[in-house]
C-alpha cells in the first residue's frame, strides 16, 4: 500500500486493485521483474516464433503502460475515473472499436492515446492475423486426419 500511495499520491491502492483483479497479469511482478511476466507470456501463447512473441509481448507491455497514463492523466480531470474504465478504454481503442463512451480529456491523455493507437494497430492485426493463420492450419490437419 506504501508503494501505491508513493507512486500514485492519493490512489486508491492502484496497484493493487489491478493485481488483484488480474488472473493472467500481475502487475506488481511486471514492475520487479517484467522478464518473469513475458516467460510466462511466452508459454500462454499458441506460436512459438521469435516475431510473434516479440510483437505480442509489444502489445501486452504498451497495453500495461498505456492503462496507466490514461489513469493517471485522467483522474486529474475526472477524480470518479476507475481502473476498468482505464481497462476498458484501452481495450477499446487496441481493437479500434472506438465506443466513445469514454475518452482523453488532458492533453496528456489525447498524446498517450495517440501513441498508443498507432503501436498497437500494428501489433494486434498482426497478431490476429498469425492466430487465426494457425488456427486454420489445426483445422485443416484435423479436417485431413493427421492431428
Amino acid at each position: 500500500m506504501a508503494l501505491c500511495t508513493a507512486i500514485l499520491p492519493g490512489s486508491d491502492c492502484w496497484f493493487c486493485l489491478v493485481t488483484c483483479t488480474s488472473r493472467l497479469i500481475d502487475l506488481h511482478s511486471i514492475m520487479v521483474s517484467p522478464q518473469h511476466v513475458l516467460k510466462k507470456l511466452r508459454r500462454l501463447l499458441p506460436w512459438r516464433s521469435g516475431t510473434s512473441v516479440l510483437v505480442s509481448e509489444i502489445m501486452l507491455l504498451a497495453f500495461l503502460l498505456y492503462v496507466f497514463a490514461f489513469h493517471t492523466f485522467e483522474r486529474q480531470e475526472e477524480p470518479d475515473l476507475e481502473v476498468f474504465d482505464s481497462v476498458w478504454v484501452a481495450f477499446i481503442t487496441m481493437t479500434t472499436i472506438g465506443y466513445g463512451d469514454i475518452s482523453a480529456k488532458t492533453d496528456a491523455g489525447r498524446i498517450s492515446t495517440i501513441a498508443f493507437s498507432i503501436i498497437t494497430l500494428g501489433c494486434f492485426s498482426t497478431v490476429a492475423s498469425q492466430l487465426i493463420t494457425k488456427l486454420s492450419d489445426i483445422h485443416e490437419r484435423r479436417v485431413k486426419g493427421l492431428v
